[in-house]
């Protein structure tokens, strides 16, 4: 009910007080906490409004260092770094290391059709999004109406470019593609990098990445890129992906001291630990001091034409340890979230040669994917790091003995801390042949019902794991079974097999 007071004022009886209370009255942390929803032209507002705003907001304008593989962008971060205020404000460096490669006039023009065609189909379907309700009666003619206007309306605000004007974006594409080799060569780069972290001190982060890997690329919105039309995904090499930029960056890091608590690689190649053999003293420093460490070695999902790139990864670590090498050297670890190369007709990297015996003292997040384990080595991890881990993800594992009700038993209950046990993908081992466990697609935020009956048994224990169905194909099944032959009482059922077989 409405106060007498209330009920005064909105009759008009009784204005209202006037406060002298403003933004200016608000504590930094909240102005921070504000700040922290809003988008760039929102907080360049806030930064009018008065004294207050305008200071807290500042540290939120310039949040990140962001370098793009050409000079231009070098250029601007040294920009960033010599100003006397961002310089100040920055707290992470992003390091986008995708680079163009030098094509013929005619390579560039395929290129250019395809990006045209991405550009308007990416408009099309936004506008059918925004504009058309799915599922009216109408909507299949609505749908081609609309993406007539759409072209129609592109190709008017985007005309075919003159002959001249060809030949200029691509001269300044080719200019860009020679840079982007150049730039490490002649140090560059290695310049860039130690620059900005000398004078942004404040900066204790780095994300080095490749192909829409851990943060979607932004190479179309980069000036210097734009003129020459191009939106570079990956690296010169796909066999070392972003090798090149993280050996600068570890060169410049080790020139000032800069130890990260906090790095994020994406679509990073594994041999940055092999190939670089004369740089591991310096690579070794720059994650003395990691508490959070990020690594997506390859994405199949998102780049489906790197998997050959990465054949040899199993091989490579295992007869050089470097993997494990360096996670012994991250004794302050916290968070660790490991996605390697999913090769489902080859060998997959081991748990062994990925961690080893490494005992983290603060570990309280462990997320891993893509590997093979012995049930022992799998339970020992886990076990070892009983007193701190919290959260643990798994996806995409191969059992080299036993079976997963098993392993699931050997640790049920004995993780007094944890809070969360996630399980994704295919989960396989050596008594089911192609059958396995599936536990919901790589991508998805929660588990699926069989995998919430694993974490609900992980979590509280008991005397023996739930009954978990096997399956032959990737997706929720509507036939589950428990192994080979078997139905789901466990009695033979060959004619089901066949029947399997036939479908």
């Amino acid at each position: 009910m409405f106060s007498a007071k209330a009920l005064r004022y909105l009759q008009g009886r009784e204005p209202p007080k006037s406060s002298s209370k403003s933004l200016d009255d608000l504590p930094n942390e909240l102005l921070g906490g504000i700040c922290g929803y809003c988008d760039k032209p929102g907080i360049k507002a806030l930064r009018l409004a008065c004294r207050t705003t305008n200071h807290v907001a500042t540290e939120y304008l310039f949040p990140e260092v962001v370098v793009f593989m050409n000079r231009d962008s070098l250029e601007a971060c040294r920009g960033v770094a010599a100003h006397p205020i961002f310089s100040k404000t920055a707290r992470n460096l992003w390091i986008q290391a995708d680079r163009p490669r030098k094509t013929t006039l005619e390579e560039w023009d395929e290129g250019q059709k395809l990006i045209t065609e991405l550009d308007l189909r990416r408009l099309v379907l936004d506008r059918i999004d925004q504009e058309l309700v799915v599922g009216s009666r109408e909507h299949t003619a609505a749908k081609k109406a609309m993406f007539e206007k759409v072209c129609n309306q592109f190709h008017i605000e985007n005309p075919p470019l003159s002959k001249e004007q060809r030949r200029s974006r691509h001269a300044h594409a080719v200019r860009l593609a020679t840079d982007a080799g150049q730039m490490m060569r002649d140090q560059s780069l290695f310049a860039c990098f130690r620059e900005v972290l000398m004078k942004c001190d404040q900066i204790d982060s780095v994300d080095l990445t490749t192909c829409h890997n851990l943060r979607t690329a932004t190479t179309e919105h980069n000036k210097s890129f734009a003129q020459g039309l191009l939106r570079p995904v990956g690296d010169l090499n796909e066999q070392e992906s972003g090798v090149d930029a993280m050996t600068q960056l570890m060169l410049a890091a080790s020139s000032v001291g800069f130890k990260p608590k906090k790095i994020n690689l994406g679509n990073l190649s594994h041999r940055i630990l092999i190939n670089q053999e004369e740089f591991s003293d310096q690579l070794q420093e720059l994650f003395t001091n990691v508490e959070h460490l990020v690594w997506t070695v390859y994405d199949h999902a998102k780049l489906g034409s790197y998997a050959y790139a990465y054949v040899d990864i199993a091989s490579d670590l295992f007869e050089t340890k470097a993997l494990v090498s360096l996670m012994e050297l991250t004794t302050k670890l916290q968070h660790l979230c490991l996605y390697l190369p999913d090769h489902t007709n080859g060998d997959n990297v081991t748990l062994q040669d990925i961690v080893g015996g490494t005992t983290w003292r603060y570990l309280t997040h462990l997320d891993i994917a893509n590997f093979e384990a012995k049930p022992d080595d799998l339970t020992d991890l886990l076990i070892r790091h009983r007193d701190t881990l919290t959260h643990v993800e798994l996806g995409t594992v191969c059992l080299k003995t036993g079976t997963w009700p098993e392993c699931f038993e050997s640790f049920a209950g004995k993780l007094p801390k944890i809070q969360q046990f996630e399980v994704r993908s295919r989960f396989s081992d050596d008594t089911i042949g192609e059958s396995f466990l599936w536990f919901g697609w790589p991508d998805e935020k929660h588990n699926n019902a069989r995998g919430e009956e694993v974490r609900k048994f992980i979590v509280t224990g008991g005397k023996e794991c739930p009954t978990i169905h096997y399956q032959h194909y990737e997706g929720e099944s509507t036939s589950e079974h428990r192994s080979e032959g078997n139905d789901e009482d466990g009695n033979d059922d060959l004619e089901g097999d066949e029947d399997d077989d036939e479908a």
